[in-house]
């Protein structure tokens, strides 16, 4: 779901965090928090508030469209503009009733039968409708859309052969309309982690108007159906306004929302401890800093890594990529001075969830024993390499160490090239690179959101990885449930690992400024999404329907 750049997350907080332990300890806390949420209807409406909330960042590129959304901002921008079937309750991240009031699971859970809220509204008055849902996802799904998440529906029976284009004319996968208020959604098989899915940003409904528009800056405004709307926009900020229509618009208890773009780190820390600035997102200043409490750093359902290229020879073989990764000075790149928790393994620490063998260990010797077995001894033979990463002192920093001991070791040329985070995920698709890298945020709290996008028919398989046993066990555990399913799932990681086709580095944390002494509503969870709609000044009464206020 859920992308970040690696020089984000470590800017300004080396040292932060007590140790690797404190740090797994607060995230399993995180994964097991719970709470019960009433399914209600329409609330009613509320005293109004005159009050705005700002937001600051750095300056970001973000992509309006649903259908083509890809980072984690984006997710946190969506949650004031649009909203899903079901959403997060944002303290324990369960799914409660977004535009679907209630639903039913049915036919021993391969049937899911959601009723929409009358009141459900675009922001222009129409009505939101099951047949946008349908549509949207349609969309979403045609080869020709090529849009990043449109795996996620691969549960839906049809929807990975569709998004493929592997099926009869006339076949559809199956979303049904049973009526404008009625959606029901045939699976393959049980998926427990299916409703947390349709939480994501990518599969909220897109206005019919819109529906067949890539480029949605000509909108004065996304056609959204969430909380708030945008009035306003320009490069140095986007301004939103609460949407009277909303059918959940006493829990929006801002006028707006102000994001800013701000590139002065010190200028903007020390807005913040004037009380201007309520949140900072990104680029601050810790030396400025005067109200210590409020930088928050959390947990966070995420691992940064590198990744090699596998469509093309020779870096198919698993044989030579396991040589290149076990070339590296691993524990340098892994160094703790950087890096919170270091990571082996792919897959962050979920409760339940088996161990598996991570990459561990720099071996030069059976390097180069694997390329003579190969055909390259000693590189002799390789193509040049090209690492391709995003601008950063991290970045920096690990490819210098990449390219000092490839070059060293084997008989190749090794190329750098840096890319702004804007065009990277786009220069990817050209299958020129040989190594890049990713952060990645799952996009639910589960081991698939890691472990789907290495599918040999994932849309952001930006690897072009491709394996026959690996595709069968994340078919086999679909249909098993509990400790079972992780067992298989830990299966695939385990196989997904010993075919070194990435590199893991670091479970990162969320690194925040925002003064919960004075903003409410803003909880820290593993998947760092804060609801733009919960937030409320501290001197209001908490919202009544989240897990965290129960």
């Amino acid at each position: 779901m859920h992308t970040k750049t690696l020089q984000r997350i470590f800017q300004h907080s080396k040292g932060l965090l007590a140790s690797p332990l404190m740090f797994l300890l607060l995230f399993t806390a995180f994964l097991l928090s719970s709470g019960v949420q009433a399914f209600g209807d329409e609330s009613t409406e509320d005293e109004d508030q005159t009050s705005s909330f700002i937001m600051s960042l750095l300056p970001s590129n973000i992509e309006f469209n649903p259908l083509y959304t890809y980072s984690s901002l984006e997710a946190q921008v969506y949650s004031a503009l649009f909203e899903g079937l079901v959403s997060y309750d944002p303290f324990s991240l369960e799914p409660i009733p977004g535009v679907a009031r209630r639903w039913e699971i049915l036919e021993e859970g391969t049937l899911y039968r959601f009723h929409l809220r009358q009141g459900a509204r675009y922001w222009n008055g129409d009505t939101v409708r099951a047949e946008d849902f349908r549509d949207t996802w349609l969309k979403l799904l045609d080869p020709e859309t090529d849009a990043p998440f449109a795996f996620l529906l691969d549960p839906v029976v049809n929807a990975r052969e569709y998004r493929r284009g592997r099926l009869e004319e006339g076949e559809k996968p199956a979303i049904r309309v049973v009526d404008s208020r009625t959606l029901e959604v045939e699976l393959h098989s049980p998926a427990q982690h299916f409703l947390s899915i349709l939480a994501h940003q990518s599969l909220v409904p897109v206005h019919p108007d819109a529906l067949e528009v890539r480029d949605w800056s000509g909108f004065d405004s996304p056609p959204g159906n969430g909380p708030y709307y945008i009035v306003e926009q320009d490069e140095s900020h986007i301004r939103m306004k609460r949407n009277e229509l909303y059918w959940d618009r006493r829990n929006s208890h801002y006028d707006e929302i102000i994001i800013e773009f701000n590139e002065n780190h010190t200028a903007t820390t020390r807005r913040f401890n004037s009380g201007e600035i309520h949140w900072i997102y990104s680029g601050f200043d810790l030396s400025e800093l005067n109200l210590a409490n409020s930088l928050q750093i959390t947990p966070q359902f995420s691992t940064s890594y590198y990744f090699i290229n596998s469509r093309k020879p020779p870096f198919d073989d698993p044989r030579i990529r396991e040589a290149l990764l076990k070339l590296l000075p691993l524990e340098q790149i892994r160094s703790d001075e950087v890096h919170f928790v270091p990571a082996t393994t792919l897959v962050p620490q979920i409760p339940g969830y088996p161990d598996v063998e991570g990459i561990e260990q720099t071996d030069a010797q059976r390097a180069q024993t694997l390329l003579e077995e190969a055909g390259y001894p000693s590189g002799d033979g390789l193509p040049d390499l090209n690492i391709v990463l995003t601008p950063g002192s991290e970045s920096r920093r690990v490819s210098e160490l990449m390219k000092t001991a490839w070059e060293e070791q084997l008989d190749v040329q090794v190329r750098v090239e840096f890319i702004d985070f804007a065009r990277y995920q786009r220069e990817l698709k050209d299958s020129g690179f040989t190594v890049g890298s990713l952060s990645w945020i799952g996009d639910y709290a589960d081991p698939m959101s890691f472990l789907q996008m290495w599918d040999s028919d994932s849309s952001i398989n930006d690897a072009g990885y491709s394996d026959d046993t690996y595709d069968r066990l994340l078919t086999e555990s679909n249909s098993l449930t509990g400790l079972s399913r992780y067992e298989k799932l830990a299966e695939a990681e385990q196989h997904l690992l010993d075919s070194s086709i990435l590199l893991p580095v670091n479970h990162s944390p969320a690194i925040h400024l925002v003064n919960l002494d004075a903003v409410g509503g803003w909880y820290p969870n593993p998947l760092d999404i804060h609801p733009f709609k919960y937030l409320y000044e501290i001197k209001l009464t908490p919202p009544s329907n989240i897990a965290g206020n129960q």
